[in-house]
């Protein structure tokens, strides 16, 4: 090869590298170019709102593709099981259709019993009365024994005034049944209808009403103390001043239910329903149980201990027979008609109290402060003096006592001081000695053989009162009115008399030696 030709071949591929280069210069600025409108077109694109709607959609349909296939999943595993649940609907609908007609051919079959024939079917020794239909029927004036009533159907059956303790009835139906001052002591009542029953003054003691249902029975003064009653249903009964005592109330319905002044010493009522439950004045103990968070107290109930808090109460025409109460705060407390027999009131502040035609037989009032309380017609002891109040130290200050029987009683050192004694009667084994009776009202008080010895009587009025047999020695009557008093045969010696008014007083047969008359002088 020639140099010549070697020249040539080497201009003429520099000239055709040149011409790459230029050729790729032009390649890479257009490359340059459309990845710049591609760019631009891609932006353009992806902001458009259709392309968001399909995205939206696409996932959408995704979704519920999913949920059809597990529900076509579900639907096919369950096939069965509808077909199986079908049938025993349609089998159960058939048997319920069976039963109901069953059910009513029965109670066509199931004849009512009159009272007459179900005495004569007792007295001819049946017993078993299981499921008798008794509806409305009157079975007042005979006590049964040891007969099954259980299941049987009593409504509107009368029942009152009779005894039916310890008889069977569990599950029997008494709705609205006459049981007005009934004997159910013992008696089996368990899972019992009873209601709108009439139960008042009912004997229900040691009962089983376990689940039993009175709602809205009437059980007004029933004695219901240490019954079962858990979980029954009481809702909307009426309970005012039954005895529940000890009685065991755990779970009842209790709610809209009447407990105003109802007992409720010692009773269990642990988870009790008391929702809008009437409790004024209902008493209770601090060994009684209420439901978590009730308080008592905010339902106006009445806790009855020593030292107690009873200020104001309304207790009036209550029981509370042997009840502890010394010491406790009574202060113009309402106990007009209350039983107090055999009850501790001793140191109790009964100020202000009323206690009007109350019974205080056997009650310990010692020391007890009864000033300015109204005692009028109360008793303070029995027939022929029996079981009397201890009113020893008491104080009566002011008090109205018209018209009390004090036979029996022993006031000795108490202060009857501005009391109002009109028209009240003393025994002969009345105790007064010592007793404070100044500007007392004795108008016609009877104190015939009473022991009045160093009593007070200053300014006194004992106009007509009688004094006969009465021993008066040692006495005060400084100031006293004495006019028309009869002092027959009565012991006035050493008697203080001075400034008395005698007038009309008769002495015949009084002893009045070394007692100062009313003009000073000393009687022989």
């Amino acid at each position: 090869m020639t140099v010549s030709n070697t020249n040539n071949n080497l201009a003429s591929l520099v000239s055709r590298i040149e011409q790459i280069e230029t050729q790729q210069d032009i390649w890479k600025k257009n490359t340059i170019w459309l990845k710049r409108c591609f760019d631009e077109f891609k932006q353009d694109f992806d902001k458009l709102a259709e392309l968001s709607q399909v995205e939206s959609n696409r996932e959408q349909i995704l979704q519920l593709s999913a949920q059809i296939d597990e529900l076509k999943q579900f639907l096919n595993q369950s096939s069965d099981v509808i077909v199986e649940n079908q049938e025993v609907i349609e089998k159960i609908d058939i048997d319920d259709v069976e039963q109901e007609n069953h059910l009513v051919q029965e109670d066509n079959n199931d004849e009512i019993i009159s009272g007459e024939e179900f005495w004569e079917r007792y007295e001819a020794g049946e017993r078993d009365f299981k499921g008798i239909n008794l509806t409305g029927a009157d079975l007042t004036g005979n006590s049964p024994s040891d007969v099954n009533l259980s299941k049987a159907n009593l409504t509107q059956t009368r029942l009152s005034d009779a005894n039916w303790s310890n008889e069977n009835l569990s599950g029997a139906n008494l709705t609205q049944a006459d049981l007005n001052n009934i004997n159910l002591c013992n008696a089996n009542l368990k899972e019992a209808i009873l209601d709108d029953a009439f139960l008042c003054q009912a004997e229900l003691s040691s009962v089983d009403l376990y689940k039993a249902s009175l709602k809205g029975a009437n059980l007004t003064e029933a004695d219901i103390n240490n019954a079962n009653l858990n979980e029954a249903n009481l809702s909307e009964a009426d309970l005012s001043q039954a005895n529940l005592n000890e009685s065991k109330l755990i779970r009842a319905n209790l709610t809209n239910a009447n407990l105003s002044k109802a007992k409720l010493v010692k009773a269990n009522l642990k988870g009790a329903k008391l929702d809008w439950a009437n409790l004024e004045q209902a008493l209770y103990t601090t060994e009684t149980i209420f439901p978590t968070n009730f308080n008592p107290i905010e339902a106006n109930a009445c806790l009855i201990a020593s030292g107690a808090c009873l200020e104001q109460a309304d207790l009036s025409g209550v029981d509370l027979i042997d009840f502890d109460l010394s010491g406790a705060n009574l202060e113009k407390a309402n106990l007009s008609s209350a039983n107090l027999y055999g009850a501790d009131l001793s140191q109790a502040n009964l100020s202000g109290a009323n206690l009007a035609n109350a019974c205080l037989e056997g009650t310990n009032l010692i020391q007890a402060d009864f000033s300015h309380t109204n005692l009028s017609e109360a008793t303070f002891s029995g027939s022929r003096g029996g079981n009397p109040a201890d009113l020893i130290g008491a104080n009566f200050h002011g008090a109205n006592l018209s018209g009390v029987n004090l036979a029996y009683v022993d006031l000795t050192a108490t202060d009857l001081s501005e009391a109002n004694l009109q028209r009240a009667e003393f025994g002969d084994e009345t105790k007064l000695n010592g007793a404070n009776l100044s500007k007392t009202n004795l108008i016609k008080a009877f104190f015939n053989g009473a022991d009045l010895s160093g009593a007070n009587f200053t300014e006194s009025n004992l106009c007509g009162a009688s004094l006969e047999d009465t021993d008066l020695s040692n006495a005060n009557f400084t100031s006293a009115d004495l006019r028309g008093a009869d002092f027959t045969n009565a012991n006035l010696e050493n008697a203080c008399l001075a400034d008395a008014n005698l007038a009309g007083a008769i002495l015949d047969g009084a002893n009045l030696t070394g007692a100062m008359m009313p003009d000073g002088t000393i009687h022989e």
